[in-house]
């Protein structure tokens, strides 16, 4: 068996930066263990598989998303990163277009809107699931272990620790300057107590930046097998939570800038916009530009 694949860098505008993405297409014939054999091979900290049309589905477009170890049912910029490339398989190379697409996850559905008005493409998804910010009462003490930094570098803002609960859980920790995020680093001893007790499947360690409405981001997923990620749209799906939860801004769309990645020296950039109706999130819609990077055949064995 032989299966087209692409690989793409996502929340980037050029290739080597940004998360790099495997997508698979006529995948529909891959049973599970066989995606996960493939996510394997390919260890980059999402691999999709684009299925063949399903009538059931109407124009959805069926995914699966794996990490190295396990399924997503949802994950950002997997998402954005394949509807930049359907898009683009879709229209001539360098012509300008705006399409619309909806990728069907185990999460529900995903729409999209995706342009190409010069240089790389950009897709904005709408989030099929929006996020809550639950105080669990972390100690301080715990949560700066589970990081490698002080207690007294917990904090920004009066941000506090919090599980973001949406498609699935993340422990946001906000840390108090840029030089204390770089230095954060997942403790497991520390982490793995905090792990279970919230159901968290990563740290989404950050920070704000001088420029209003905008912060820098880590996570690290070490039970995922990402020990880092360059860039995390379930996270910052989920972040509005926590803006809402401390910042109280009032009625209309605020926007957010993210920077993650700096650190691994893969800069990645996602804009993220959430309408705010009584206080409350009422959607949340995450942006970003995506590269192919290279594109061949993967060759199966039957069976």
């Amino acid at each position: 068996m032989e299966f087209e694949f692409h690989t793409l860098d996502v929340f980037t505008a050029v290739p080597l930066g940004g998360n790099p993405l495997a997508v698979v297409l006529g995948a529909g014939g891959l049973d599970d263990e066989r995606m996960q054999q493939v996510a394997r091979e390919f260890n980059l900290s999402e691999t999709v598989f684009v299925a063949s049309h399903q009538p059931s589905l109407g124009d959805m477009i069926p995914v699966r998303i794996f990490t190295p170890r396990n399924e997503l049912p949802f994950a950002g910029h997997p998402v954005i990163g394949t509807a930049v490339l359907l898009a683009e398989l879709r229209h001539k190379d360098a012509c300008p277009f705006e399409t619309r697409l909806t990728l069907a996850t185990k999460a529900g559905a995903v729409p999209l809107t995706v342009t190409r008005i010069g240089g790389a493409a950009r897709a904005q998804l709408t989030a099929p699931r929006l996020a809550v910010s639950r105080d669990v009462g972390l100690a301080d003490a715990a949560v700066a272990a589970a990081v490698g930094l002080a207690r007294d570098q917990i904090g920004c803002r009066g941000h506090r620790p919090r599980v973001l609960e949406g498609t699935a859980s993340i422990l946001a920790i906000p840390v108090k300057d840029s030089p204390a995020l770089a230095r954060a680093a997942v403790e497991d001893a520390a982490w793995q107590p905090l792990r279970k007790a919230t159901g968290s499947i990563g740290v989404y360690a950050y920070t704000a930046l001088d420029t209003p409405h905008a912060w820098r981001m880590r996570f690290f997923a070490p039970d995922e097998g990402i020990a880092e990620d360059p860039a995390t749209g379930l996270a910052a799906v989920a972040f509005p939570a926590q803006v809402l939860a401390f910042d109280k801004p009032g009625d209309g769309t605020l926007s957010l800038k993210l920077e993650q990645g700096i650190e691994m020296g893969r800069p990645s950039f996602i804009a993220v916009e959430v309408d705010v109706r009584s206080g409350a999130q009422s959607a949340v819609r995450v942006a970003g530009q995506a590269v192919r990077v290279t594109s061949g055949l993967m060759r199966l064995q039957s069976g």
